[in-house]
């Protein structure tokens, strides 16, 4: 709905989502700004670098069948911003340690050195002024919108507004621009936590996957990081992320404490007593990891206000839902 609006538009948060709203926009035309509260695109898509070691954090990989997404992501793997992953990835079975493959074979696509590169690279022709909290959502006159950041800075004269961020952090947005229906489909959608554990190895860990989705544990998933591409010679570097039952579970728990049993359960699961001695180099809680139901709408929208939302939790919690809920929001 946003494409035929020949105005300014304003998008709040510069993750996957926002940028491919906002990439569209700008090509048809429009005059988009993004305000971003951290200072640097991507949102979940974050690739950390702690003590000499650059891992992915948050999401691990992708996948793409969307023509629009397939688009981007063959033009930047001829960039050499995106490469296959060619890892082994299996279903491991921690109660038993019995590995067998996926049930259907896909091809696993990530950012070259870091998922954040696909961000970093889609941010670099969009208009972000990173670092601007946005806290207040007011009409100014009668078509236009007016948004207040922590700064103090009023970003002013926005014919329409997209908030591109989880549920519960836009929420308050929402109930400010007046639409009661989109209040209430935002909060209709409950988000669950993630804790991501960053392993480093003392030395290779001899097992045959890169990657496993593990049944029967508190762990959901596991990866080789430094068998992604670019992230090679790093020493090995294994990410865990812990299932959404146990995150929850563990919602007030110190992070060291949930390094430690996360360990262990990689431990137990792979039978590898050398897990142990590996050295804990990051703990993170990830509080909007997954929703709970995700919305069936590909985004929302309210054409008497103007003001869309648009995310992962809308269509489908992937990477490649992201894009999509943004793009075709933009259409």
């Amino acid at each position: 709905p946003l494409s035929h609006m020949a105005n300014r538009i304003c998008i709040v948060g510069a993750g996957l989502s926002g940028l491919s709203c906002a990439r569209r926009l700008m090509k048809a035309g429009l005059d988009v700004t993004v305000l971003e509260k951290h200072n640097n695109a991507g949102g979940r898509m974050l690739t950390r670098n702690t003590n000499g070691h650059s891992y992915d954090d948050g999401a691990q990989y992708f996948t793409a069948s969307h023509d629009a997404f397939v688009e981007v992501v063959d033009k930047m793997i001829s960039d050499r911003i995106v490469g296959k992953w060619e890892g082994e990835v299996r279903v491991l079975k921690a109660a038993t340690h019995k590995i067998e493959a996926p049930s259907h074979n896909t091809t696993r696509y990530v950012g070259v050195g870091g998922m954040q590169a696909i961000p970093q690279a889609l941010s670099k022709t969009v208009n972000v002024i990173y670092g601007e909290h946005v806290q207040r959502l007011e009409r100014e006159g009668e078509d236009k919108w007016t948004l207040s950041t922590h700064t103090g800075a009023m970003h002013r004269g926005f014919s329409a507004v997209v908030l591109a961020a989880p549920p519960g952090q836009v929420h308050d947005l929402v109930s400010m621009s007046g639409s009661a229906s989109l209040a209430e489909q935002v909060a209709s959608v409950v988000m669950r936590p993630c804790w991501s554990v960053a392993l480093k190895m003392s030395s290779r860990l001899p097992v045959e996957y890169d990657g496993a989705f593990v049944h029967d544990s508190p762990l959901n998933w596991i990866a080789r990081d430094s068998s992604k591409p670019g992230h090679e010679g790093a020493g090995d570097v294994w990410v865990l992320h812990a299932t959404n039952d146990f995150s929850q579970k563990h919602d007030k728990a110190e992070a060291d404490k949930v390094g430690r049993e996360l360990r262990e359960a990689l431990a137990h699961a792979s039978g590898m007593d050398e897990v142990r001695s590996a050295e804990v180099i990051h703990v993170t809680r990830w509080t909007h990891s997954i929703p709970a139901k995700p919305r069936e709408e590909r985004y929302l929208w309210d054409d008497r206000a103007h003001v869309g939302v648009c995310g992962d939790w809308c269509g489908g919690p992937k990477v490649e839902g992201a894009f999509v809920s943004g793009y075709e929001l933009a259409g």
